[in-house]
């Protein structure tokens, strides 16, 4: 599927009857109950999801379906009942099954997760692919409206309980609950991706708040091995004891979770690494704050695991804007908005340090400008 919506139209009896929502990065209504009135709800088979991908039956052991979506919007998913699911994609009965969403895809504003899968035919055999460009990211923002706090996993950019997850250029920011969750069996590698503030409470109207009990930007509580290079994780809001950038433990013995050029921030944010399995841990030229306004409330390690760390910076990394306000500019086009967005603002990170390899810390924004501090200079 590629240059398409799947979005709300206006009911009939509005003054815009019929017209489709078509800027994601818009909320086309403010409030649970507004949606509700104001938009038409999704009703059908596969518990009102905008794409529901699925075997019908026994599937064969050597069955594979393959699923590829590139420049496709799914966009204000609503669904009237307050237990129904209502995402944009969702795989259940799976076997062998792999989703990969291409450059320019927006997964915005949806009752339920973004991307979702719950193999119930076989599990541990669903993989998702998102593969974002620098010039054509894929976003996950603001998922989660239907705020279902009884019924986790169903509020999140991606979750998946099956195989591995990669992504790249991925923006995963406001969801009602984790930008990813990922349980089960899989590796899970992220590259050139920003996770900020998640557990957002969409509509502090409705009396619901987000499930604070291990709510998290990156959760990994599966059996694999996880990467992250290039990433900065900014500022969850849940608000609770439990909230934090990185949520790794239950680790199987023997797996590692590996950090390079990760920007880790957040005011009252916990950093938490493993639990008492033998794990490893490696941390190369990160800045994990732990100064100034967004500096982590916590770091926290488990009792088994092995670490290294080379190159931390503590320093505040000075962002030239914490707020994420991209404007839409259309199927396939990055929006605009983005440059300065958690772009690093201090000679702090960038510093020579003992070795051939300076530190060039800059998280998941290249276009951060690093400012270098000259003692003298001289003019012939």
């Amino acid at each position: 599927m590629e240059n398409c919506y799947l979005t709300a139209i206006r009911p009939t009896g509005h003054p815009n009857a019929g017209q489709p929502i078509l800027d994601p990065f818009t909320p086309a209504e403010t409030t649970r109950n507004n949606r509700l009135n104001n938009l038409r709800a999704f009703s059908g088979g596969g518990a009102n999801n905008m794409v529901e991908l699925r075997f019908v039956g026994a599937a064969e052991s050597n069955s594979t379906m393959y699923y590829t979506f590139k420049n496709t919007v799914f966009t204000h998913s609503i669904v009237s009942a307050a237990a129904a699911k209502g995402g944009g994609i969702a795989v259940s009965r799976s076997r062998n099954l792999q989703v990969k969403v291409d450059e320019g895809c927006v997964f915005s504003y949806n009752d339920g997760s973004g991307l979702r899968g719950v193999g119930t035919l076989q599990s541990g055999t669903t993989s998702f692919i998102v593969t974002g460009k620098y010039n054509n990211p894929v976003f996950f923002i603001y998922n989660g409206w239907m705020e279902d706090t009884a019924n986790t996993a169903r509020n999140e950019g991606i979750q998946n309980d099956g195989s591995d997850v990669a992504v790249d250029n991925a923006y995963f920011i406001g969801n009602f609950q984790e930008g990813i969750d990922k349980i089960g069996i899989g590796d899970v590698t992220i590259t050139n991706s920003y996770f900020a503030e998640n557990q957002k409470d969409l509509d502090p109207g409705n009396g619901s708040a987000p499930n604070v009990t291990g709510a998290w930007n990156v959760k990994v509580t599966g059996s694999g091995n996880y990467t992250l290079q290039n990433c900065t994780i900014f500022n969850g809001l849940s608000g609770g004891t439990n909230q934090g950038a990185i949520y790794w433990t239950g680790g199987t013995a023997g797996k590692k979770l590996s950090l390079k050029n990760v920007i880790c921030a957040g005011t009252g944010d916990i950093l938490t690494i493993g639990g008492s399995a033998a794990v490893t841990y490696t941390e190369d030229n990160c800045g994990i704050v732990q100064a100034g306004p967004h500096a982590l409330a916590s770091i926290v390690v488990g009792s088994g695991v092995s670490s290294t760390i080379t190159d931390r910076v503590t320093a505040d990394p000075a962002f030239l804007s914490t707020t994420f306000s991209p404007t839409w500019q259309g199927l396939g086009v990055k929006p605009s908005g983005l440059t300065n967005y958690l772009a690093v603002n201090t000679s702090a990170y960038r510093a020579s340090r003992g070795g051939t390899n300076p530190i060039d810390v800059v998280g998941a924004n290249p276009d951060s400008p690093l400012p270098v501090s000259v003692s003298s200079l001289s003019i012939e």
